[in-house]
């Protein structure tokens, strides 16, 4: 729940941030919504995403483990 309030706080879309970060758009999806584990990702989604989310890779990491 962590990234997709993070999206709606930065007004983005999975899409837009599917084309921002170069990663796929049903990855993302599956994020946002619980089906994957984030912890699985490899070292080069989460910092695609954490530049892309302007946050620190382990501010992502921390938020969504401690939900």
């Amino acid at each position: 729940m962590y990234l997709k309030n993070l999206l709606a706080k930065k007004n983005m879309s999975c899409y837009r941030l599917s084309k921002q970060s170069g990663i796929p758009q049903s990855t993302i999806h599956d994020l946002v919504n619980g089906k994957s584990n984030i912890m699985k990702c490899s070292v080069k989604t989460l910092y695609k995403l954490s530049t892309t989310l302007n946050i620190k890779m382990d501010d992502l990491v921390t938020c969504i483990t401690d939900e």
